[in-house]
C-alpha cells in the first residue's frame, strides 16, 4: 500500500504507467476536440481508458504481480486529479487556439470579385488565367461565363486568393494565345521537310456561306499534323452585301468579298480562289502547297490563278496544283433513291409501328441508347436519316418481334416483303457508313495517312457488286455504280501510290487486290501505277540530290541516266515485304529508313499526307458543321476565326492528334 512521502521504485512497470497516462492525454484531447460544450472528462472517463494492470506484461512477457495491481487502484485518486488538470489546460490552449483561428478569419478580406486578396506565393495568377482561357475555348464557351454572379462565387469557394478578371482580359488572353500558336504552327511548316496539302470545307448557316481551311503535313518528325487555319465568310445567297459592312474589319476586307460575289442565285456557290490565296499569303505557303482538296461543290473551282503564286517546283504534278474531291462527301452521294419513294415510306411505317403506344415509345426510346451509330440532326444527309431510322426498325424488331402479346395497342406488323425491304437497305447504307466512318475518323491510328484508304474504297466496291442487284427496288443501282466509278477514277492513282509504297504490299499486292475488285481492268491500273512511281522516282531523285548537296540549283534531271535514279526503287521493290499481321508504324518505318531510300522517302511524305476527308468526323453525315453557329454569336468574325482556329489546335494537342506513325493492322 502507498505511504505518503514515500517514493515508488521506478521500474518498468513505471515507464508504462506514464506511457499509458500520456495516451489518455492524447485521447483526452481528441474527445474535447469534438465535444462542443468544452467540459472536462470525468475520472469514469479516463478509467475506461485504463488497462486492467492483470492483463498488462512487462517487456519481457512476465505477468505484474497482484500487489502491483493494489498499488496502482491507490494511485488512481491522485493521478486523476493530475490528469484533469493537465486536461483544463489543454481546453484552455484549444479554446484560445480556437479564438485567434477566429480572429484570423475575421480579418482575412472578403472573396467577393471586387475584393483585393492577399496572394498566396505559390500561387500562379498568370497560369491559372492561362489554364482557363483554354478551357473556355476547348469547349467553346462564351467568355461572358466568367462574369456572372454564380461563377465568380463557384471560383471564390474553390480558390479564395484568385482575382476575377473582366471578360475583356480573358478575350485579350486568348488572342495572345491565339497569336502565339499561329507563329509556332508557322514555323512549324516552314520547317517541314516536304510539301502540305490544304482542304477546303464549305459550312452553311442560313443563306450564308463560310469556308474552312485546313492544312496538311508530316513534320520533320514524321508526325502528321492537321491544323485548321481559317474560317471565314465566303458569300451570302440572294442578298447584297451592303447590309452587313459592319461585319467587317475593315472596307478592304469588304469590298474584295463584294466585288467577287455580290450575291448568290440558287445554284451559284462561293469562289474559293481569294480565299485561298489570301491564306496561301499570309501563311508563307507558296513554297510548299502540293494541292488542295474540295467538297463536290467547289470541286470545279478554278485554281488555276493560284498556280503563278507558288515560289517551288512542285515535283508531284508537274508545277501543277493537284485537285481532288472529298472521299467521304462523294461516298455520301453514292446512295441515290427517290426522296418520296418506298425507303421515305418505310421509314415512316416503321416509326408509327414502334411508338404508337406509351410502351412501345418506351422500348423505341432503349433501342436508341443502345445503338452504335451516332445520332442524326436536321442537318445531316437524306440517306442517313434513313439508314438510322430503319436500323433501329431492324433493331426493334429483333428484340421485341411480337410487341402485341405484351402491349394491346393494335397497329398492323410489317409484312415479310417490308422487313426484308428494310434489310437490304440497311445492308448497303451500313457498307457506305462503314467506310465514311473509317475515312473520316481521326481517332484511330490506323485511318491518318492515305494508304489505309484504298482498302476501304476496294472493300467497298467489291461489297457494293454484289449486294446493290439484291435491292434493286430500293436504289438505283446504276447511278450508284456510275458514281463510285466517277470516285475511283479520280483516286485510285493516289490510292494506289500510298500502297506501293507501303512496305507490307508494294506491286504485287497491289494487282492481286484490284483484280479482284475490277476484273479485267486491274492490269491497265496496275501498269499505270507502276509507270507513274517510275516518274515520280524520277523526279524526286533531283529533289534528293538537292538536298544532300550533289547537284546544284541548275542541274537538269534529263541529264542524269534514269536507270541510275530508279536503281533505289528497284531495291525497294525488289526487297522482302514486312509481315502483315504485325501492327506497323508506316511513318515510323518511313522514318527510320530514309537514310536507305531518300528519294523515296521524301515522295512518301508528300504522298501519305494527302488528305482524303475535308471534313471532321463529326460532321461526316452533315450538311454542315455545328461550329458554324459561332458566327451567330456576339463576337467579330475575326474573334470567332480565331475561336474555332485555337480550339481545334489546343484539342489536337489535348487528344495527340499529332500521331507519331501510323499503326495500321492488316487489310
Amino acid at each position: 500500500m502507498y505511504v505518503p512521502g514515500t517514493s515508488i521504485p521506478q521500474t518498468e512497470e513505471g515507464g508504462e504507467q506514464e506511457q499509458l497516462g500520456s495516451s489518455s492525454d492524447s485521447d483526452e484531447e481528441d474527445d474535447g476536440e469534438q465535444r462542443d460544450d468544452g467540459h472536462v472528462a470525468s475520472a469514469s472517463t479516463t478509467e475506461r481508458h485504463v488497462v486492467a494492470p492483470a492483463e498488462r506484461r512487462t517487456r519481457s512477457g512476465t505477468p505484474h504481480r497482484s500487489t502491483h495491481f493494489v498499488v496502482f487502484i491507490t494511485l488512481i485518486p491522485t493521478l486523476t486529479g493530475i490528469h484533469n488538470a493537465i486536461s483544463l489546460t489543454s481546453v484552455k490552449k484549444r479554446r484560445l487556439k480556437k479564438r485567434r483561428l477566429t480572429s484570423v478569419q475575421l480579418q482575412r478580406p472578403s472573396s467577393h470579385p471586387s475584393s483585393s486578396v492577399e496572394k498566396n506565393p505559390t500561387f500562379d495568377q498568370d497560369m491559372s488565367l492561362e489554364l482557363l482561357t483554354k478551357a473556355l475555348v476547348s469547349n467553346l464557351c462564351s467568355f461572358s461565363l466568367t462574369s456572372t454572379t454564380n461563377y465568380r462565387r463557384f471560383l471564390a469557394g474553390i480558390c479564395p486568393t484568385y482575382d476575377m478578371v473582366s471578360e475583356s482580359a480573358i478575350q485579350e488572353k486568348f488572342l495572345s494565345i491565339f497569336q502565339n500558336q499561329k507563329l509556332k504552327l508557322k514555323e512549324e511548316i516552314s520547317l517541314a521537310p516536304g510539301g502540305c496539302f490544304l482542304t477546303l470545307a464549305k459550312w452553311v448557316l442560313g443563306t450564308k456561306y463560310f469556308l474552312c481551311v485546313t492544312v496538311h503535313f508530316i513534320d520533320k518528325e514524321w508526325n502528321m499534323i492537321r491544323r485548321i487555319i481559317r474560317c471565314s465568310i465566303a458569300g451570302i445567297k440572294e442578298e447584297s452585301m451592303d447590309g452587313y459592312t459592319s461585319m467587317f474589319p475593315d472596307f478592304q476586307s469588304y469590298q474584295s468579298l463584294d466585288n467577287s460575289w455580290h450575291y448568290y442565285d440558287e445554284d451559284a456557290e462561293p469562289d474559293a480562289k481569294i480565299i485561298l490565296k489570301e491564306v496561301i499569303q499570309s501563311w508563307s505557303l507558296d513554297g510548299k502547297l502540293i494541292g488542295i482538296s474540295f467538297p463536290m461543290s467547289l470541286f470545279h473551282a478554278d485554281i488555276s490563278g493560284l498556280q503563278k503564286n507558288l515560289t517551288e517546283p512542285n515535283y508531284l504534278v508537274r508545277n501543277n496544283l493537284l485537285s481532288l474531291p472529298c472521299i467521304t462527301e462523294f461516298l455520301g452521294k453514292i446512295i441515290s433513291f427517290s426522296k418520296d419513294g418506298i425507303v421515305q415510306n418505310l421509314s415512316k411505317d416503321w416509326f408509327k409501328y414502334m411508338t404508337c403506344s406509351p410502351l412501345r415509345t418506351e422500348k423505341y426510346k432503349e433501342i436508341l441508347l443502345q445503338l452504335q451509330i451516332n445520332r442524326p440532326t436536321f442537318c445531316s444527309q437524306q440517306w442517313y436519316l434513313a439508314f438510322y431510322s430503319l436500323e433501329a426498325a431492324l433493331q426493334f424488331h429483333k428484340v421485341f418481334p411480337n410487341p402485341e402479346l405484351i402491349d394491346s395497342k393494335a397497329y398492323a406488323r410489317p409484312s415479310h416483303n417490308r422487313v426484308q425491304d428494310t434489310e437490304d437497305f440497311c445492308n448497303i447504307a451500313r457498307l457506305v457508313y462503314d467506310a465514311i466512318q473509317q475515312v473520316a475518323s481521326r481517332s484511330s491510328p490506323s485511318n491518318v495517312t492515305l494508304n489505309s484508304n484504298f482498302h476501304t474504297i476496294r472493300n467497298l466496291k467489291i461489297a457494293l457488286t454484289r449486294s446493290s442487284e439484291k435491292a434493286q427496288n430500293l436504289f438505283y443501282h446504276d447511278s450508284m455504280m456510275k458514281k463510285f466509278d466517277e470516285l475511283w477514277e479520280k483516286w485510285y492513282l493516289w490510292l494506289s501510290l500510298a500502297v506501293v509504297l507501303d512496305p507490307r504490299y508494294k506491286i504485287r499486292f497491289l494487282y492481286r487486290s484490284l483484280k479482284e475488285a475490277f476484273g479485267g481492268d486491274a492490269k491497265k491500273y496496275t501498269l499505270e501505277v507502276r509507270g507513274k512511281i517510275c516518274e515520280l522516282s524520277f523526279r524526286y531523285s533531283f529533289q534528293a540530290n538537292q538536298q544532300s548537296g550533289e547537284c546544284s540549283n541548275d542541274s537538269n534531271t534529263e541529264d542524269v541516266p534514269v536507270h541510275e535514279e530508279l536503281g533505289e526503287l528497284n531495291h525497294y521493290l525488289e526487297e522482302e515485304c514486312v509481315p502483315e499481321n504485325v501492327p506497323f508504324d508506316i511513318l515510323n518505318w518511313w522514318k527510320g529508313n530514309a537514310s536507305t531510300y531518300p528519294t523515296l522517302a521524301l515522295l512518301a511524305r508528300d504522298i501519305l499526307m494527302i488528305p482524303a476527308c475535308v471534313v471532321s468526323a463529326e460532321s461526316a453525315f452533315d450538311e454542315t458543321d455545328e461550329r458554324v453557329s459561332l458566327f451567330n454569336r456576339k463576337l467579330s468574325p475575326e474573334v470567332v476565326e480565331a475561336l474555332i482556329c485555337t480550339q481545334d489546335w489546343i484539342k489536337s494537342s489535348e487528344t495527340k492528334d499529332d500521331v507519331c506513325g501510323n499503326t495500321n493492322m492488316p487489310a
